[in-house]
């Protein structure tokens, strides 16, 4: 199971179940995610990074407040490896429309650098995102 942003070339993020260490600490379950990126003006393909659960679930149920307008200020979610950003933007509006801009920051040759690609999320790919990251989750089961 993947996610494919279809206004991009090739842009696939695939998030799958990786371990966990004991029963005691549920908090240390983590995903593996593959990122792809691939169009006339860049490839990137990122496979070896993971996420913690507890990433994960914040990340689904910020996601969720903003599509229910409940969030009460514009939030960035940071997470280091992946490097990724996520800057979610609340309603400002009648119409409720929603944005997030999710950034992977990219590493040339092992070197973490400063130098990311963009997305801007709209409100149809933002609720196919959140559902992409509960399927994850509750598949773990």
């Amino acid at each position: 199971m993947d996610f494919n942003l279809e206004d991009y070339d090739v842009s696939k993020i695939e998030i799958k179940k990786g371990s966990s260490y004991t029963k005691d600490e549920p908090w240390c379950d983590w995903y593996v995610v593959s990122l792809n990126i691939k169009n006339k003006y860049f490839n990137y393909n990122e496979t070896r990074e993971c996420l913690l659960e507890s990433e994960l679930w914040k990340l689904y149920h910020t996601l969720n407040k903003c599509l229910k307008n409940e969030l009460s200020e514009n939030k960035n979610l940071w997470f280091t490896e992946p490097d990724l950003e996520f800057e979610i933007y609340k309603s400002d509006d009648d119409n409720h429309a929603h944005l997030v801009e999710f950034k992977i920051f990219i590493n040339l040759e092992g070197i973490a650098g400063c130098d990311y690609y963009s997305f801007t999320l709209d409100d149809e790919e933002i609720i196919k995102f959140r559902d992409y990251i509960g399927s994850v989750l509750k598949a773990k089961k």
